[in-house]
């Protein structure tokens, strides 16, 4: 049982009666493209209102980007403002035909240190954060614990605008009122093929951000979706460590934020010398806070393995990129091994003989994959 409590929601939007009263069968379907869409100064132009229904493949899985290990922090204000303790955040990318971006979901456990709270009732104790995360992180019909690559349906309640993106949250109301529920459709549907990109795609060359109100270009094209990050090297490898947000991977003349995942296998130890290309989330920390911002574009890591060196056209493993890889390609493809997968589409292919041909011919200057 969680404590109830009333705060005052933003910008006029109510939450529902509860969580047992709301007939979702009634509220169509809504696309991330609308839920996402800006104005020119990076405010929200979304209009539609709660309760709101989106589909989508999540990213990440729960607790890989975020520490959601019960964490009270009692309300010791000032000073604890903004100190949530345990949080959590699962982006999920739009699947349906038409519809393009993600979305994030964000859950705090200590929501009393929030400037409009300021008193204890409205965070959850450890006890209560634990059953708010099995009420979220596991399907209630089937059981199933929801991972990366699960088609799930999100119904929001109510949700808030955060530095650059509107999020699906609780809007810092621990009230049953503002719950929001994720239905599971499809289990192992698959992660989405990464979007390739490059810092350019995202910093124009004085290094700032490049904002689309259109959101046809820059990082707002690619926010809270699934990007590889091709060719770019560490800035500073003391601060590739579990959970840094200060991290950063250059091109030699753009930089590009990080914010690197719970993975403890991420360390100063472990940061990748040399040129590599990384998989992550394209989010958005807009210096404008609470609502609009048209910079603070970041790179989301949440695992060590999502940094490849290995170059697509060398399938033996070598480190090189030489004639002796055809032979190898060809027992990997006959193996199904992934390493053949060298258009990296998921699946292992004749088309993939070609990949590996435009990646042999590129050699050091080519992509790198996985493996």
């Amino acid at each position: 049982m969680r404590v109830t409590s009333v705060v005052a929601l933003s910008a006029g939007i109510a939450a529902s009666a509860g969580t047992s009263a709301q007939d979702w069968s009634t509220v169509p379907f809504s696309t991330h493209a609308e839920y996402q869409a800006v104005n020119p100064d990076g405010s929200p132009a979304y209009t539609g209102g709660f309760p709101l229904r989106l589909r989508g493949v999540l990213l990440n899985s729960p607790g890989t980007v975020f520490d959601n290990t019960p964490n009270f922090v009692p309300v010791n204000w000032p000073a604890t403002a903004f100190q949530f303790g345990a949080r959590q955040q699962v982006y999920f990318q739009a699947t349906d035909p038409g519809d393009s971006g993600g979305t994030a979901m964000f859950l705090a456990q200590s929501l009393g240190n929030h400037p409009v709270n300021q008193d204890d009732l409205f965070s959850y104790t450890d006890q209560e954060w634990l059953d708010e995360l099995a009420r979220v992180n596991f399907d209630d019909a089937t059981g199933h614990e929801f991972q990366a690559g699960d088609l799930v349906e999100v119904r929001a309640r109510i949700g808030l605008h955060f530095s650059g993106k509107f999020n699906v949250n609780e809007a810092h109301n621990n009230d049953p009122s503002a719950d929001f529920e994720v239905v599971l459709i499809q289990a192992g549907a698959g992660l989405p093929s990464p979007t390739s990109i490059e810092v350019s795609d995202i910093k124009d060359a004085s290094d700032a951000d490049i904002f689309d109100p259109t959101r046809t270009s820059g990082g707002e094209l690619y926010q809270s979706t699934r990007v590889v990050l091709r060719g770019v090297t560490v800035v500073d490898p003391a601060e590739w460590t579990a959970e840094s947000t200060t991290a950063a991977v250059t091109d030699g003349t753009r930089t590009l934020p990080l914010l690197l995942g719970t993975d403890a296998s991420i360390t100063p130890a472990s940061a990748p010398a040399g040129t590599f290309d990384v998989v992550g989330i394209m989010d958005q920390e807009a210096s404008v806070r609470p609502v609009g911002g048209n910079d603070g574009y970041r790179l989301v890591v949440t695992s060590a393995d999502n940094v490849w060196t290995r170059f697509c056209g060398d399938q033996n493993g070598d480190g090189a990129v030489t004639p002796a890889d055809f032979n190898a390609w060809i027992l990997n493809f006959n193996s199904n091994n992934p390493i053949a997968d060298v258009n990296q589409d998921g699946d292992v292919t004749p088309a993939d003989f070609n990949a590996w041909i435009l990646a042999f011919n590129q050699g050091a200057n080519g992509q790198r994959c996985p493996g």
